[in-house]
């Protein structure tokens, strides 16, 4: 009995000092928000993508105040976008970009030019460049491609090719008939910031390698991950959210389910997903406590890491040691955008 009330008194101590470690600083409602799809940040403002009213919408990342927005429609031509974009900036430009093309804006939203490229895939900028990630299929076989772009979207140089193990469906509905209905993977991660370029692979067991602004490997780092179970509630969350994403009603989503069967694996994936952020590195994992999610904070320079616990989200982004998310109230039925500041001494 003793020993048990020691272990109690520490772990609650440990999450007393994890909790500490925020402060909350600004909360406002959006009530024009709806179905956010995207949030990312840069120096001045964080910007939310809403898909379903076609905007961008940005607040300063101080005061929430908004003080940004940009319409667009869905079509084919400049500056639409026939399904949600994700948000990048720079020093000069904001720019929205789907995996076919990326669109030019200045910094008060009014629309420059697009650039179209090929193959399909995903790019960040860095530094004056870009990296650019996309699949290769060689005699049947596909490999991860990660590539070095110029500011025209030409490719400069491959900076890793590597065959792909498959696409690995961590939990789906396997249908009996034909084919699966993926409800979340095993992915790469990866980010650029800072002027460093960031891969988190599970195929190299979550290592996390870490590339200069020559794109030259310069460092790897293995992190201890905690070993989360995916418990029944985790399930049931899942499969409603993949439910909802696509577009299922209840009754038909209910008779899928019946005819076929859920796979599940006994734990989740040890990192959901990274963002480099003020030279550091933060790590979602899957453990919860509470209202709240565990990142590990790795310092890029020193190699050094950190764990604390910051308010659960789905939507989240960092900068100047500020962490911005996005929390939906259902007795208001509204979206509210919070700031808290992160102590990371």
């Amino acid at each position: 009995m003793k020993n048990k009330i020691i272990i109690f008194i520490i772990l609650f101590l440990s999450i007393i000092s994890l909790l500490s470690s925020e402060r909350l600083l600004n909360s406002v409602n959006i009530r024009r928000l709806i179905n956010p799809y995207y949030m990312n940040c840069d120096k001045r403002r964080v910007y939310i993508i809403d898909h379903s009213i076609k905007r961008v919408l940005g607040y300063s990342i101080y005061t929430l105040k908004k003080n940004f927005e940009i319409r667009y429609k869905k079509g084919q031509g400049p500056g639409d976008f026939p399904w949600a974009p994700a948000i990048l900036t720079n020093k000069k430009n904001i720019m929205l970009f789907t995996t076919v093309k990326i669109a030019y804006y200045n910094k008060q939203g009014q629309f420059l030019h697009e650039k179209r490229f090929h193959p399909r895939g995903i790019l960040k900028p860095f530094g004056n460049n870009y990296i650019f990630f996309h699949y290769s299929f060689v005699k049947k076989a596909m490999f991860n491609v990660f590539e070095l772009w110029n500011s025209n979207l030409k490719r400069i140089k491959t900076i890793i090719k590597r065959r792909n193990r498959g696409k690995r469906y961590i939990m789906y509905v396997g249908m009996k008939k034909k084919g699966t209905i993926p409800i979340f993977k095993e992915r790469i991660l990866w980010d650029t910031g800072d002027n460093q370029f960031i891969i988190c692979d599970p195929a190299d067991n979550y290592k996390i390698k870490i590339y200069d602004n020559r794109v030259k490997h310069i460092n790897t780092l293995e992190i201890k991950y905690p070993n989360i179970k995916i418990m029944k509630k985790d399930k049931i969350k899942l499969v409603e959210k993949t439910r909802i994403k696509m577009g299922f009603n209840n009754r038909k989503w209910k008779e899928l389910l019946k005819q076929n069967n859920i796979y599940c694996p006994e734990y989740f994936p040890p990192v959901q997903n990274i963002k480099v952020a003020d030279g550091n590195l933060y790590i979602r994992t899957y453990k919860v406590l509470g209202n709240n999610r565990q990142y590990i904070i790795v310092n890029l320079k020193t190699g050094k890491s950190k764990k604390l616990l910051l308010p659960e989200t789905d939507y989240w982004a960092v900068r100047d040691n500020i962490y911005l998310f996005l929390k939906y109230s259902e007795n208001d039925d509204l979206w509210g955008l919070n700031s808290v500041k992160i102590n990371l001494k």
